[in-house]
This record gives C-alpha cells, sequence and structure tokens, in this order.
C-alpha cells in the first residue's frame, strides 16, 4: 500500500487543476487519449447525459450490468466523500494506489498537452483517469456520466453503444444556455450517428429539441414517459408508479414488447421510479444489442442498488435525510417527497446553496415543507457558495413572499456546526433535511461518518 503522504499529494494535485477552470473544448482530450493510446476505445460505452437523475441512473445501469456478470466500470461526478467514488468498479470506488499509480502515469501526459496545446482541466483530468482505469481492468463495459452538457464535455469524445438522457432543466445556464432549447441541444449533443438513444420524458422545448437532433443522427430515438402522462401512446415504453414509502417504491413497465410486473426500487422518492424505469428500459436496449441483461437482474439492480446523498436517510429519531438536489426540479422533487413521506413531521432543513444556482426558484419548493431553516454552507466547492448570512437573507425574503412563518431562521457558518445545532433542537419524531448542494451534502455526510465511527 502506498504512503499516505503520496496519495495526499496526488489528491492535492488533481484539486490545484481547479484553477484551469471549465473551457469548452474536446481538443485537450483528444491529445491526451491520443498519448495514452485512446483507452476509452476499448471498451462499450454507456453515456449518460441530463439534469436530474443522472447518477441514480447510472448506477441502476450499472448495478444491472454487474448482475448479469459483466466487469462494469461506473465513472460520475462530483464525488461525495472521496475523490475515489467518481471511478468504480465492480461498484467499489478506486483504490487509493491504484489512483495514484495513474495520476503518476498521467502526469507527463498533462505537462506534454498542456505544452502542445493548453493545460488540461480538471475535470478533463478525472475523466482521462477514468477511462484509463477502466482500460487497464480490461472492463466489459463502461457506464460514464456527463459532468456538465455534453457536447463540450470532456466524456463526449466516446462513441457509445446507448445514449441516455434524463430530464432536463434550467441549470448551469452561464454555461449551457438561458432558454431550455439551448440546454436541451447541449445536452443531446450525446447523440451520435446510428447509436441509440433512450430519453426519459421532457418539457415539449426540450423534447422537440432531443427529436431532432435523434433525427438528424439517424439514431433511433426511445421515450420512456409515465402512462399517465398523454404522450405515452406515441410511445412504446411505458410505467405505471405503484406506489412509495419509506421503503422504496414500485412500477409496472410496458417496453420493447414485455410486461414487467411490480418492479421494485430501493431508493426513496417518485422520481426515482422514473429514474428506474428509464434505466430498465436502457437495459433491454443493451440486450437487444446482445448484452446478456435479462428481466432478472434488472430488478435485483433496481431494488439494491443505493445512491449516497440521493434522499438517503442515515437515521431515525430524528430522521436525517440528505438529498443533492440544488436546482429548481430537483427541489421540487424534494419537496414532493418530504410532503409525502413526512406530512405529519415537523421538518427542518439545513440548507447550503452555490451562488450560481436558481436561489429564489429552490427556495419557493422547499421552504413550505419547512418549520425552520439552518442556513450554512460547505468548507469546499467547485463554485463559491451563497455566505449563510446572505442565503439567510434570501429565506427571510422568499418566506415573507410565500406568507409563511418559519419558527426560526439561522445563519452558521460550519456546516457540521449547523447540523448539531439541527440535531439539538430536533425533537425524536422530527425530521431534518440537509440539502442545497452535493457538496453540502458531501460534507455533512462525511463528518456524520466520522462521528459513527468514533462513537464507542
Amino acid at each position: 500500500m502506498e504512503s499516505k503522504t503520496a496519495v495526499e499529494e496526488a489528491l492535492a494535485f488533481l484539486t490545484s487543476l481547479t484553477r484551469f477552470g471549465i473551457r469548452p473544448t474536446l481538443d485537450r482530450m483528444r491529445v491526451m487519449l491520443s498519448m495514452l493510446d485512446e483507452p476509452h476505445t476499448r471498451y462499450p460505452v454507456v453515456h449518460i447525459a441530463g439534469t436530474n437523475g443522472k447518477g441514480s441512473t447510472a448506477r441502476f445501469i450499472a448495478g444491472a450490468l454487474q448482475e448479469a456478470g459483466l466487469v462494469t466500470g461506473l465513472f460520475t461526478s462530483p464525488h461525495l466523500v472521496r475523490y475515489n467514488e467518481r471511478m468504480m468498479l465492480q461498484g467499489r470506488p478506486i483504490a487509493d494506489d491504484e489512483l495514484l499509480s495513474l495520476v503518476d502515469e498521467v502526469r507527463p501526459v498533462i505537462a506534454e498537452t498542456a505544452r502542445l496545446s493548453d493545460h488540461p482541466t480538471e475535470f478533463e483530468v478525472a475523466t482521462v483517469l477514468a477511462f484509463s482505469y477502466f482500460a487497464r481492468r480490461r472492463v466489459d463495459v463502461a457506464v460514464v456520466e456527463v459532468g456538465m452538457g455534453g457536447s463540450w464535455d470532456s466524456t463526449n469524445v466516446v462513441d457509445p453503444c446507448l445514449s441516455v438522457i434524463t430530464p432536463i432543466a434550467m441549470d448551469h445556464m452561464d454555461r449551457l444556455g438561458h432558454t431550455l432549447a439551448e440546454i436541451a441541444g447541449e445536452k443531446a449533443g450525446i447523440i451520435k450517428p446510428g447509436r441509440p438513444v433512450v430519453a426519459a420524458a421532457q418539457e415539449e422545448e426540450a423534447a422537440r429539441v432531443i427529436a431532432e437532433k435523434a433525427r438528424a443522427q439517424g439514431s433511433p430515438l426511445i421515450w420512456v414517459r409515465d402512462k399517465q402522462d398523454a404522450e405515452s401512446d406515441r410511445c412504446d415504453s411505458r410505467f405505471t408508479a405503484l406506489g412509495w414509502d419509506l421503503t422504496g417504491g414500485r412500477f409496472h413497465l410496458d417496453s420493447r414488447g414485455e410486461h414487467w410486473s411490480d418492479v421494485q426500487v430501493g431508493m426513496l422518492g417518485r422520481y426515482q421510479i422514473s429514474n428506474a424505469a428509464l434505466a430498465a428500459v436502457a437495459c433491454q436496449l443493451l440486450a437487444e444489442q446482445g448484452f446478456p441483461v435479462r428481466e432478472n437482474h434488472v430488478r435485483a439492480a433496481l431494488k439494491s442498488v443505493r445512491w449516497p446523498g440521493r434522499l438517503e436517510l442515515i437515521h431515525e429519531s430524528p430522521f436525517v435525510l440528505l438529498d443533492g438536489a440544488h436546482n429548481a426540479q430537483g427541489a421540487r422533487a424534494l419537496a414532493d417527497a418530504l410532503g409525502q413521506l413526512f406530512a405529519d413531521r415537523r421538518r427542518a432543513l439545513i440548507l447550503g446553496m452555490m451562488g450560481d444556482k436558481q436561489v429564489d426558484e429552490v427556495l419557493s419548493a422547499l421552504l413550505p415543507q419547512a418549520a425552520a431553516v439552518y442556513c450554512t454552507a460547505p468548507a469546499s466547492s467547485r463554485t463559491a457558495p451563497l455566505r449563510p448570512k446572505e442565503l439567510a437573507q434570501h429565506v427571510g425574503r422568499i418566506a415573507e413572499s410565500l406568507h409563511l412563518h418559519l419558527e426560526s431562521v439561522r445563519a452558521i457558518d460550519d456546516a457540521w456546526a449547523a447540523m448539531q445545532q439541527a440535531l439539538a433542537e430536533s425533537g425524536p419524531d422530527d425530521v431534518l433535511c440537509v440539502c442545497g448542494s452535493l457538496y453540502l451534502v458531501g460534507e455533512v455526510r462525511g463528518a456524520w461518518e466520522r462521528v459513527k465511527t468514533a462513537a464507542p
């Protein structure tokens, strides 16, 4: 095992690359991958884009492929607690010594790329590390989640066997566009000529863009819609939600000439039923391409897979939930889940948000579900978070506009201190929800695990 100091230095090196920002182009990726003998071409790839649900859908698909006996790589971002979580093999994060080995291998490639072209960004390097890891381990298939957008995302160098598009909403407008059509155009950039694409139900504006892109690329497009959706009559993949509670959800699926009855989903929230149905249809498309994934594999994965930080219940009495909802669509889904699952309980939010997010829209969705709000901020994040006092001012303004009477709104700089304060002021039947930022969720989750481990 390599020394902790060496691993920490490698992680500090990767973190230092954030200073190069986000600069849309695939040129640097192509230079690096060429020097590494094109590792991303050595295995089939399932490529996933969208605004919400990408990580959960990716996990469901990867889990089903693993159940089918395939050696499966999974690349997602950002990580919650440890950088290693971004690159998984058979559901396990990359080991420290192997990550260090890959960083050592890629460092001269980074330097040479900077000399020949331009300095790679942190996410580009992370993507190259993942592609190289999967090639080194000779995976049978890799499931790759887009970081941001699609067209110019560093993952979009792959030629996928299947593209998957989850629900698209307004997010990252400074990078992707100021209309839903513009954002959908970026996300639809993962659609490749002749390669099938499976897509979740979308707003009409986004659906039109996806359909036009698929048609232009000659790519078969399969929509996955709720049977209650009027548009579902025009697609051959429909699901019917049967119910959801603190044990998960259930649905029927009618797709590709098959009927799957009473499929169980282990993750909480109605929106996970939609993600699970999308993943199930994606697996049907993979089966049609010759992958040995069957209904029983998909059922097993949907029931057993968990995705930390996505409506994750980590404690009872009081209930403590973690959810990375950070845009309007995600906040509405979280609010719906809180109202459905905990309608008769007092609920409090431990809330932190990045400065570039839809603050008013998120607060308008979440505050009606809250009795108290503890405003805080993660210690580190890719973009600057709102200061807790500033966030508290936003909370007060939105609460007043909605005629809400909150018990209290506190601004606490340290995220774990905010969590401790909320716990101290809650009763055994209360619900505490950490939300607004995956960075905040990761920080609180990591601290919670450390405290639990240290407890006698």
